[in-house]
């Protein structure tokens, strides 16, 4: 079963990049005609977003941006785990450009949309990304340079302290923790594995300058980002409000509620498997299907007096419709052999 899984969530993402190149391809005379990283920026990141909203939709990632902040004029400098950190990074945090080496810079198939979201990695960069930083901007750094290894992280380069310090401007240090490795430097974008991976940013205390703009204070701040960085992998998640859903008891299970649209059109997509006792109740609703479910579910479908009307146990993943029949008003899922 986990190889069908694979298989399904492989050929996903392989399609869902697919459309990315081809909107690349497409867009790229817009920004060639928009040229500056001020115009362009916004409109890449309007079109990536549903691009990463259809990864959580379909159960590929989910994103927990954590305590990310959303403050301008600050040097973002993250470890570079997959080949989506920045798409998410710039999605997530408006007014973000990132440092793009030469290759991307020249790619024919990338060259125009990378060029309107980054700032170029040569000499001009710490000058550049001042004006950038004083302009109210944030600039992204991956200090490694390129994706990062199996385990641990490459070793950092200067760039991220540089910039701090020809600005004056605070480095962020940011680490990116996945629950599980996909879209690294050795991995094809087929290769996602069973189960859906958590993308989860964790931002550390703002790291300054002293002032100096020698060789030494490089060196020091970039140590100092480096183990802050290192440190942030072993804290647990912070905290963060937000809505939660309420929960309710039906058919003794204690589930939460999707009552609006955007709870009741996910559903358990992208969710992890619920626990023994626990489900999730869609109101309005007396079909489902399970297009990128993970795992098999059982669905109990509810009159308006919340009386089971029709159970359907061990539902598979990718079934294109299940009907609760014409009493049904809500339909209570968990997963599968768990008691209704």
């Amino acid at each position: 079963m986990d190889r069908a899984f694979s298989f399904l969530r492989g050929l996903t993402s392989t399609c869902l990049f697919a459309v990315f190149g081809l909107g690349a391809l497409l867009v790229s005379p817009l920004m060639l005609a928009l040229r500056r990283p001020e115009f362009g920026q916004p409109v890449v990141r309007a079109l990536w977003r549903p691009l990463v909203a259809l990864f959580e939709l379909t159960g590929l990632i989910r994103v927990d941006r954590g305590n990310l902040p959303s403050s301008r004029g600050v040097v973002l400098a993250a470890n570079h785990p997959s080949l989506i950190d920045v798409v998410l990074v710039l999605v997530l945090v408006p007014r973000t450009l990132y440092v793009a080496k030469r290759a991307l810079r020249t790619n024919p198939f990338m060259a125009a949309i990378v060029r309107a979201t980054s700032l170029p990695d040569d000499a001009s960069l710490p000058e550049a990304a001042a004006r950038y930083l004083a302009a109210g901007w944030n600039v992204l750094v991956f200090p490694e340079g390129t994706r990062s290894p199996a385990s641990g992280m490459h070793p950092f380069r200067r760039g991220a302290a540089q910039i701090a310090m020809k600005a004056g401007a605070p480095v962020v240090p940011v680490a990116i923790v996945q629950s599980r490795r996909i879209l690294a430097k050795w991995q094809m974008p087929w290769e996602m594995g069973p189960s859906r991976v958590l993308y989860e940013f964790r931002a550390g205390e703002p790291l300054r300058a002293s002032g100096s703009s020698s060789r030494g204070e490089a060196v020091r701040l970039t140590a100092a980002l480096r183990a802050s960085i290192e440190g942030l992998f072993s804290r647990p998640p912070a905290e963060r409000p937000g809505r939660r859903m309420r929960t309710v008891e039906v058919a003794g299970v204690r589930a939460e509620v999707a009552d609006t649209f955007a709870a009741r059109a996910r559903g358990l997509i992208g969710r992890e498997k619920p626990a023994p006792g626990e489900g999730l109740l869609i109101t309005r609703c007396n079909c489902i299907h399970t297009f990128f479910m993970g795992y098999a579910i059982d669905a109990a479908f509810l009159d308006a007096d919340g009386r089971v009307v029709k159970t359907v146990r061990n539902i598979t993943p990718w079934r294109f419709l299940v009907w609760g029949g014409l009493k049904a008003r809500s339909v209570l899922e968990t997963a599968a052999a768990e008691t209704l």
